[in-house]
């Protein structure tokens, strides 16, 4: 029975993941492991081997840790298509956020250019406060404020 099974720091080579990470998927019900013959390493069978590639590939598309456990419980796959819907969604939201930001370090970019191409001798230590002044005007702070508000703080809870 034991040469059907894997060692725990096999498995860890193998698909490169943390002995940490597979014990947490244990913990959210995802993969089992067994402990033959009162050893005190983990084993694991194709079955939970075929498992965990499913949830590496899940985690690396970025599903949560909760929707994976819904879409392995779930007996249709509506489950599945929502958690790809709600994925999609999120990544959307994102990109559009992301451009933004990008609008906005663009926009700072070439203020600050056009400082600099316009003070040609300004003196870097004494002038620079002058010119973040200038260039970084507070309204960006509110704006970024927004984006984080608006995109990481709910992406990252929805990550967990």
């Amino acid at each position: 029975m034991i040469l059907d099974l894997i060692r725990i720091n096999e498995v860890v080579e193998i698909y490169e993941v943390s002995s940490r990470t597979l014990r947490y998927y244990e913990e959210m019900g995802l993969l089992w492991s067994s402990r033959p013959n009162n050893k005190t390493q983990r084993y694991y069978d194709d079955a939970a081997l075929e498992r965990l590639k499913q949830i590496i590939v899940l985690r690396k598309l970025q599903i949560p840790i909760k929707d994976i456990a819904m879409i392995f419980k779930s007996e249709s796959t509506t489950t599945l298509i929502q958690a790809f819907v709600d994925k999609l969604e999120s990544l959307d939201t994102e990109i559009t956020v992301l451009s933004e930001l990008r609008r906005l370090v663009d926009d700072t970019f070439m203020l600050l250019r056009e400082w600099v191409n316009n003070n040609d001798n300004f003196d870097r230590d004494t002038q620079r406060s002058e010119m973040l002044e200038e260039i970084l005007p507070w309204d960006i702070v509110k704006q970024l404020s927004k984006y984080q508000q608006d995109v990481f703080i709910p992406i990252q809870a929805k990550l967990k």
